[in-house]
């Protein structure tokens, strides 16, 4: 038998990342009992504690149990009704163990995977978080730099701080929606007509906001208008406002949130979306592409939610090479000179399209430096305790 097929777990690290007040990224770094290693991610915003208080557990369990790749180990937290923390430091697990296998077997993850079906991937930049001068002229500046010098072709922001249906009205509720709409519309202006541009809502629309929106946004040419309502609302409103915005040629996107199959089927069969972007860390990879092909099958385009780290980054590429149909990859950028200080410099960019990470390494070929994670290999999130009244992606509180 290939002594391969019998390496043994024997551990697992978590390495905290500080990156800013809303952001600590968490790497976990399996062991193998012949000295390789592999990386995922289990950055969780808000949930550190509980992501660290998982990992410890399960790295007693393993060195206890040293299970062999790969379904014993996951098979350790499987289970029905498990908390979120366990959930994504399962996923994040299943990351690492094919990075571990990868370079067991000198292959990359994406041929692991199926693929490659393409060796470049069409990409667009995330800019939200990196955005400290939330006016619009703030925006706007920020969105010029990534389109003229990182290569981009697409770039999308978060740009309604503050507002929510059900907490803002009157005036107030107004101002914000206002001051939404005029930074997407300075972005417009800055990188001109033949850059994507994408709008990320987070849900805080009913559907009269949301149409407003789309409206007084119609000389935007968004590409697509993501999470537009609230999860309260029913199905006629998601698809009214999906109606709305076929009008004007935008499309909606959304899924970001879901786990599992019957979340995703309930979801698509309001027939309120147009592309469909789950998260690795929420559906494990196996399970993500497979709902991202049940997806397409019903008419979805397919895209990656990906707002987090670099370990993240390198997987959602091998995953998006290996699907055999893609959009476009989220890829935050500019909100830490730690991106690339951890990857050891930045992806190329070539024609708005990004390269699968090191196609011909074995793994996920992320070469990390090792200097950050040794220095926070024992550091705690830094983390405020509210976002309320913090300016940037994501809730508001």
């Amino acid at each position: 038998m290939d002594q391969r097929l019998s390496s043994a777990v024997v551990g697992l690290e978590a390495h905290c990342i500080p990156v800013s007040p809303k952001t600590t990224w968490i790497v976990l770094e399996v062991r193998l009992d012949n000295g390789l290693t592999g990386f995922g991610e289990a950055t969780d915003f808000g949930n550190e504690a509980a992501i660290l208080d998982e990992i410890a557990r399960i790295d007693l369990a393993l060195r206890e149990s040293r299970p062999q790749l790969i379904a014993p180990v996951l098979q350790l937290l499987d289970g029905r009704q498990i908390p979120q923390a366990r959930h994504i430091v399962r996923n994040a697990l299943e990351q690492a163990l094919l990075d571990a296998q990868g370079k067991l077997y000198s292959t990359p993850v994406v041929t692991l995977l199926g693929g490659p079906y393409r060796v470049s991937i069409p990409a667009y930049a995330n800019i939200n978080r990196g955005i400290a001068d939330r006016s619009p002229e703030g925006f706007a500046e920020q969105a010029k730099r990534v389109v003229t010098q990182d290569g981009y072709k697409a770039i999308k922001i978060a740009p309604f701080d503050g507002y929510h249906w059900g907490e803002t009205s009157g005036a107030g509720g107004r101002r914000l929606l206002a001051d939404g709409v005029a930074r997407i519309l300075a972005v417009r202006d800055a990188i001109g007509p033949d850059v994507d541009l994408m709008a990320d809502c987070h849900s805080r629309f009913d559907s009269i906001s949301a149409r407003i929106a789309l409206s007084e946004l119609e000389p935007a040419k968004l590409f697509w208008f993501e999470d537009p309502l609230d999860p309260c609302f029913p199905a006629e409103d998601r698809r009214d406002i999906r109606a709305h915005a076929h009008a004007q040629g935008v499309r909606i996107a959304g899924g970001e949130e879901i786990a599992g199959f019957a979340e995703m089927f309930a979801f698509l069969a309001a027939s309120g979306t147009d592309v469909f972007l789950p998260d690795l860390r929420l559906t494990g990879i196996r399970q993500g592409m497979a709902m991202c092909q049940a997806a397409s099958a019903m008419g979805q385009e397919i895209s990656l939610h990906n707002p987090v780290g670099p370990v993240l980054d390198a997987v959602s590429r091998h995953v998006a090479a290996a699907l055999p149909n893609f959009l476009t990859l989220e890829r935050p950028v500019r909100e830490t000179p730690l991106w690339n200080a951890l990857r050891n410099g930045p992806a190329k960019i070539a024609d708005g399209a990004v390269e699968v990470e090191t196609l011909g390494a074995a793994g996920l070929g992320l070469m990390l430096d090792t200097g950050p994670l040794q220095r926070n290999r024992t550091a705690g999130p830094e983390r405020v305790l509210s976002f309320k009244g913090m300016a940037g992606a994501g809730p508001d509180a």
